[in-house]
């Protein structure tokens, strides 16, 4: 299916020294999530970005299973987090992303050679058998969700999640408007995302980019960032009020999109 826009934009845009223009068109296919090594999986082409969304949940791979597929420095960061939960979240990310690799590369997941760069995003530094196309990854967070991206040029993924209303202290009143705090005024939600996916992709040099000339209604375009990058930027569609989005340096054609059907658990 062609992309449309699952979100609401300002439609304005200011002057800035990136440029933006419409993207060609982008074909988003949705798929079942489906992790199994044993499902052999075409890598990504140039023009083409795959992407996973599954729960960090132990649905479809139990906590033995996931922990068996992990290098001995993962197993450390594991422990490293401060709570069970992010522990959790990061096992099952990058058991799920061995599992990913390895219908790729036809390699075992304990096989597949991962290092960790200086923002803590996975590099594939060798595999037996790997395509010979080069493979960049991305991961990213977005409340239960946890995003997975390939591609052959460099990607990035960032999301967004709808702030939490605080209520001021004092007794319950009729009146909530009076009691809850509103966030300051800050750029739609979809830009932030977009310009997050940018910078996680691109480097810090984007992070004084103008945000507004974001603030397009198409969910799929193109950006000029100086001195001479070009990247395309590609709203996820996502449930509730969570934006996301990813930023490719080549121009999509099609996005495969695993776990875009079906519930989000993992299969295996």
């Amino acid at each position: 299916m062609k992309l449309n826009n699952p979100f609401a934009h300002r439609a304005d845009t200011l002057p800035a020294a990136a440029s933006t223009e419409p993207a060609p068109a982008c074909e988003f296919v949705p798929r079942r999530l489906v992790c199994r090594p044993s499902h052999r999986l075409a890598p990504p082409q140039p023009g083409e970005l795959m992407l996973w969304r599954f729960r960090s949940e132990w649905q479809g791979l139990s906590r033995d299973d996931a922990y068996a597929r992990l290098s001995k420095a993962e197993l450390m960061r594991v422990r490293s987090f401060p709570n069970r939960a992010l522990s959790k979240r990061f096992a099952i990310g990058r058991a799920v992303l061995r599992g990913i690799l390895s219908a790729i590369t036809g390699v075992a997941p304990t096989g597949i050679e991962l290092n960790d760069d200086a923002h803590g995003q996975p590099v594939l530094a060798a595999a037996p058998g790997a395509q010979a196309q080069p493979v960049e990854i991305a991961v990213t967070y977005a409340g239960v969700w946890i995003l997975v991206g390939l591609s052959t040029a460099r990607v990035g993924l960032a999301a967004h999640l709808p702030p939490v209303l605080k209520r001021e202290p004092g007794p319950p009143t009729r009146a909530m408007a009076s009691v809850i705090r509103v966030p300051a005024r800050a750029p739609d939600a979809s830009v932030q995302a977009r310009h997050a996916s940018l910078v996680n992709a691109a480097g810090p040099t984007t992070l004084d980019i103008d945000v507004h000339t974001l603030a397009r209604n198409e969910p799929a375009f193109v950006i000029d960032v100086p001195p001479a990058e070009r990247w395309q930027l590609i709203d996820l569609p996502m449930p509730g009020a969570i934006r996301a989005a990813a930023a490719v340096a080549h121009p999509v054609a099609r996005v495969h999109a695993f776990g875009w059907l079906g519930g989000g658990g993992i299969d295996g």
